[in-house]
């Protein structure tokens, strides 16, 4: 869980969570690798893909300003 928190950034200057796009996820010492042509996962690299990724990490931001403003 916590590293989950660790990629929440009320202070980023693009704003809450934005530090989700552009870098590849690093937890319990490993690097995720970055799924930008996969084409579940991410976007297929043209945009046909099902971008799962993307979704389930709107989903993360989602329940946690669901949380926050509770």
């Amino acid at each position: 869980m916590a590293e989950v928190i660790h990629f929440y950034s009320v202070t980023d200057e693009h704003g809450w969570c934005s530090n989700f796009a552009p870098y590849p996820i690093k937890a319990r010492g490993r690097t995720w690798p970055t799924t930008e042509n996969d084409d579940y996962w991410g976007d297929g690299g043209d945009g046909s893909g099902s971008n799962m990724l993307g979704r389930l990490l709107m989903e993360l931001r989602e329940a946690a300003n669901f949380v926050s403003e509770a």
